[in-house]
């Protein structure tokens, strides 16, 4: 399913990407949940020129997940 969803975004030109927090908010393989975070990475629209948005997007939103304080001091570390 999220490679569908995938391709669909992908085929609006990155809209809807937000759509794939879903599973990485839901799911439960990591199998997938890497996957929807990859495509949001790739898929999610440069905002302000920069290029990395989409990267760093991701990377926050898989950080707000975790409890574990070191985990998200490493994850706001990566995308300053």
């Amino acid at each position: 399913m999220v490679l569908s969803m995938s391709n669909l975004i992908e085929q609006k030109n990155g809209s809807g990407a937000l759509g794939l927090m879903m599973f990485m908010a839901a799911e439960k393989n990591f199998g997938i949940i890497s996957t929807a975070a990859m495509n949001l990475a790739v898929l999610k629209n440069p905002e302000n020129g920069d290029p990395l948005h989409g990267p760093n997007f991701a990377i926050a939103t898989m950080m707000m997940g975790t409890q574990d304080p070191n985990t998200r001091a490493e994850g706001r570390a990566v995308t300053r």
